[in-house]
Order: C-alpha cells, then sequence, then structure tokens
C-alpha cells in the first residue's frame, strides 16, 4: 500500500516528467528555424522512395537447375561470388546462359558459399557436379555485392551487371582474404 510520502513522491516526479517533456512548447526557443534544420532535411517532406519492381523471376540453384539445364542449349554457368560479404561468408550466385541463344537465367545466393566446411560448401560441391554432368562450361567471377543484390532480385539485367564482372582469379590474386575461397573453387569446379 503506497503512502501519503509515496504519493506526494510519485506525483512529484509525474510533475517533473510533464514539465521536462513540455518545456520546449512552454517556452520556444527565439531561433526555431536554426534548431530545427534546413527545410529540405525533414523527414515529414521526404519524398517516400517508391517500390522496385523485378524485371524478371529468379530461380533457386538446388531446386530448379536441373530443369533450367535440360531446357538451355549449350549451357555456360558463370558463378558470380560477391566482392563483399553478405553473411558471415561471401556468397555466390550462378547465372545459366545459352552461347547458342542468349537466354539466360539467375540462381540467386543462399545456396553456395566457398567458405567455411558445412552446408554452403557442400551445395556448392553438388550444385557443381550437376552442372559439370550436364557439360557445361563454368566460369568464376567477383562481383560489388550491390550489384549482385540487384542481380539476384530482379532489377538489374545479366547484359548490364555482367561488363562489372571480375575474373576470380584476376581478383584474388595476392590477396590473402580469398585464399580459402580460391581453393575450394579450384576443389570444385
Amino acid at each position: 500500500m503506497m503512502g501519503l510520502g509515496d504519493l506526494v513522491n510519485f506525483s512529484e516526479s509525474v510533475f517533473a516528467s510533464w514539465l521536462a517533456n513540455n518545456l520546449g512548447n512552454l517556452f520556444p526557443p527565439a531561433n526555431t528555424k536554426a534548431l530545427q534544420g534546413d527545410e529540405s532535411t525533414k523527414v515529414d517532406d521526404a519524398v517516400p522512395e517508391q517500390p522496385r519492381t523485378p524485371k524478371f523471376k529468379t530461380f533457386d540453384a538446388a531446386t530448379d537447375l536441373a530443369k533450367l539445364l535440360a531446357a538451355v542449349k549449350d549451357p555456360v554457368i558463370s558463378v558470380l561470388i560477391e566482392d563483399e560479404p553478405s553473411t558471415f561468408y561471401r556468397l555466390a550466385s550462378l547465372v545459366l546462359e545459352s552461347r547458342l541463344t542468349g537466354e539466360w537465367f539467375v540462381c540467386s545466393r543462399g545456396r553456395m558459399s566457398f567458405e567455411g566446411n558445412g552446408g554452403g560448401i557442400r551445395n556448392s560441391r553438388d550444385i557443381l557436379e550437376q552442372v559439370k554432368h550436364s557439360g557445361a562450361a563454368i566460369g568464376v567471377w567477383v562481383l560489388p555485392q550491390t550489384l549482385l543484390s540487384d542481380l539476384d532480385n530482379g532489377y538489374a539485367t545479366w547484359m548490364n551487371v555482367k561488363p562489372h564482372a571480375i575474373p576470380l582469379l584476376a581478383r584474388v590474386a595476392q590477396d590473402y582474404s580469398w585464399a580459402e575461397i580460391e581453393r575450394n573453387v579450384s576443389k570444385h569446379v
């Protein structure tokens, strides 16, 4: 049960909180424009960013690649590794392209990695075995993470992203942080 002293202390703390929260309204500063900042930086006036719409469907390498490999004539696979890790590891995407028709299909990140010793490396091994069995040629490239994200989400086309890809061996030369990736890629590709 609350005593009279406790009630007074409680009432004082409520009043003090109210006063602190409303003091600025009771005595506005002389130069409110300077304290509020430039009108162009106000959050209320900011134009909301329009949601992006994907231009195409991306696929899952573990579940969709077999039927894509069966449908694509004269296949070439580009393994795309992000230049900066989006998780603990640098993840990889795949682009399946036809040398004959120029058609291309993106299998987005999430299944493959060439670092560690868990599911990502096992998935990479299994997926690339399937690719080799189909007779597809394989190239391994490094892309800026932002471009790879745009490709994986269907916002940027392969033709627009491809010129930014750097061959893995050219990227990893003399860079120790890529040694594990280089070693694992050479095992599975």
